[in-house]
């Protein structure tokens, strides 16, 4: 298989310029924003104080951080620590923005997605590219919307999200649709990805490798 999965290029070419003027305002108040009201919530990475008035006040059960963290990172003690004092659960998921997700990781995430106790706050460090994928998939798997709507309301630059700086993301929906021959999301990430992520791991790439 070859070919390129990636938005047209002109579209992202423009979306750049307009992200980069009208994004700045979505970024304002750690880029925190209500998906689904009393259900879904997104923003980047808070400083503790403001994470803890935030689980306490619409009631968050799990915090999934697509940033990834453990033991040896400060900022994830802190948070482990803030997700306990307010009763809530903290999960992490490790992707990034220059590469497809590992099925491994995406395999967990859907999972994660699918069961998770809500309501949920899905964050990375800016809160606008991994975390708008995961609000995607969220979005998709459990609200039941087509990934045509999913898409533009995870992955938009009201969060910040600029297309030319994250492609690898917008390029794994790109790639299922390409590939999934009407199969489900999750029977596709289970199966079929995990064949095609070492041909197309970069998800922009013209050629596999």
């Amino acid at each position: 298989m070859s070919g390129e999965f990636r938005p047209d290029v002109g579209w992202q070419l423009g979306m750049q310029t307009v992200g980069a003027v009208l994004s700045a305002p979505a970024r304002l108040g750690g880029n925190t924003h209500t998906v689904l009201p009393g259900e879904l919530f997104r923003s980047a990475l808070l400083r503790p104080s403001r994470l803890h008035a935030l689980l306490l006040e619409y009631k968050i059960q799990t915090v999934i951080s697509l940033m990834g963290g453990d033991e040896g990172d400060p900022w994830f003690l802190e948070q482990h620590e803030t997700c306990r004092r307010a009763g809530a659960t903290l999960a992490a998921i490790r992707l990034s923005t220059r590469r497809l997700p590992r099925p491994a990781e995406m395999a967990r995430l859907v999972a994660l997605l699918e069961t998770v106790r809500s309501p949920v706050l899905l964050h990375c460090r800016s809160g606008a590219d991994r975390t708008g994928l995961a609000t995607a998939l969220y979005l998709h798997l459990r609200a039941g919307r087509d990934l045509e709507q999913a898409i533009p309301v995870g992955l938009s630059w009201r969060y910040g999200h600029l297309p030319t700086r994250a492609r690898a993301l917008t390029s794994f929906f790109l790639l299922y649709q390409a590939t999934s021959a009407g199969e489900d999301l999750p029977e596709w990430v289970a199966g079929r990805y995990p064949e095609l992520y070492p041909l197309y791991r970069r998800g922009y790439r013209t050629h596999p490798g």
